[in-house]
């Protein structure tokens, strides 16, 4: 924190980012382009560092950045000049417990985080196949955008750090219109959120696979046949929707396996927008991912209202039905463009097109909801330790663990 691009070479840096990273040619994935930066800190007292930058398959990441839709002057606007990048704490514990870095761009367009060097093989290893994969299907795909991968190595030091630079699953905005997050894996072992984190978090725990499975449960043992409705509880974004995703989920799965990587997840975002229903105290029940009952109560609580409203205007709905039609048709639209939270970020600022699966329409808990989806952290190989591991594992669970 604190450091930035000297500012009496930004211009310089850029023109010889520019000249020598994006030269047209035949793919070579594993070219490297290395450039020499001075950093600089806010106070003029700290001297200046130098620091070797290295930029892995720049002509291949330049065509992926085009598939995305990102602009070249931009993009090297963000990580040369928008300012010192910002620190945030990770949800994956995994990468926490191997040392992993994380930060967004000054400008918040961007997400860089700090990998491993069985990761670094791993990224080029697999970079082919993901070129190819996303030049395909990159206006489906769930897959995180992987921008460019860099090495900065500074000579005061000696100090190596290799790093990627992605878009981020959720908008900037998700603080403050995100209520509930899941990270779901496919497994069950110990995938539970903590009471200590439900209650330390708030609505930015990360819930999980038995947080989910458990709602679903209890929600669903608590209906009767009639009241009995998938809108009532999980995920949902009606079945053309799911048909659609759940499509295009195989894909991007089954390159994943191709490539040999393992201990991905899909990251969900929820953001209800008619929260306005419930008070404080409910929401924070509800965000808890415990209280199946409150949920249930209500759930029924807007269903009586909706059954006596429904017999009320029954005799207008039939003499009204054209009109009646076209105005639910209308409110319909106008309420998925008009109310929050806003289109995903970068799609108007940073011009990511993060695919058509990045943000879907739907309902949580009988409520209409945004639903945030990406499939993240997959540059883990299912190298001799992961093997050891896996047999161990089967051995003593059978089932069940990631």
């Amino acid at each position: 924190a604190g450091w930035s691009l000297g500012k009496s070479i930004i211009g310089r840096e850029q023109a010889d980012w520019a000249a020598n990273e994006f030269l047209e040619g035949s793919l070579d994935f594993s070219k490297a382009v290395s450039r020499e930066l001075v950093l600089e800190r806010d106070d003029e007292e700290s001297p200046a560092r130098l620091v070797d930058i290295k930029a892995y398959a720049p002509q291949e990441f330049r065509k992926l950045r085009s598939k995305f839709g990102i602009s070249e002057s931009e993009y090297l606007k963000s990580l040369l000049s928008s300012g010192p990048f910002v620190s945030f704490q990770s949800n994956s514990k995994g990468s926490t417990r191997t040392g992993g870095v994380f930060f967004f761009t000054r400008d918040g367009k961007y997400m860089i985080k700090t990998i491993k060097r069985a990761e670094v093989y791993a990224l080029l290893q697999m970079l082919p196949k993901y070129f190819w994969f996303m030049r395909r299907n990159g206006r489906r795909s769930l897959l995180t955008r992987v921008c460019g991968m860099y090495e900065a190595k500074f000579h005061d030091s000696n100090k190596e750090f290799t790093f990627v630079v992605t878009n981020s699953v959720f908008p900037a905005e998700s603080s403050t219109i995100i209520t509930e997050r899941f990270d779901l894996k496919g497994s069950t072992l110990g995938r539970e959120c903590s009471e200590a984190e439900r209650i330390s978090k708030g609505t930015g725990a990360v819930l999980k696979d038995l947080d989910l499975m458990k709602e679903v449960d209890l929600v669903k043992s608590q209906q009767t046949p009639k009241e009995a409705t998938s809108e009532g509880y999980g995920l949902h974004i009606g079945p053309v929707a799911k048909s659609a995703l759940l499509t295009q989920l195989r894909k991007d799965v089954q390159l994943l396996v191709d490539c040999g990587v393992i201990d991905y997840s899909l990251l969900v975002g929820i953001a209800r927008l008619d929260s306005t229903l419930v008070d404080e105290e409910q929401l924070r029940a509800l965000d808890a991912c415990r209280e199946g009952e409150l949920r249930l109560q209500l759930a029924r609580r807007r269903k009586a209202s909706d059954a006596l409203v429904s017999a009320l205007i029954k005799p207008v709905q039939v003499i009204l039905a054209p009109p009646l039609y076209f105005y639910r048709k209308s409110w319909s639209i106008l309420r998925k463009s008009l109310f929050w939270p806003l289109p995903y970020y970068g799609s108007g600022d940073c011009g990511v097109d993060t695919g058509s699966f990045a943000r879907l329409y739907g309902d949580r808990l009988g409520q209409p909801a945004w639903y945030y989806f990406g499939v993240i952290d997959f540059l883990q190989p299912f190298n001799l330790q992961k093997r050891a591991e896996w047999k161990f594992k089967t051995f003593r669970y059978g089932e069940g663990f990631s």
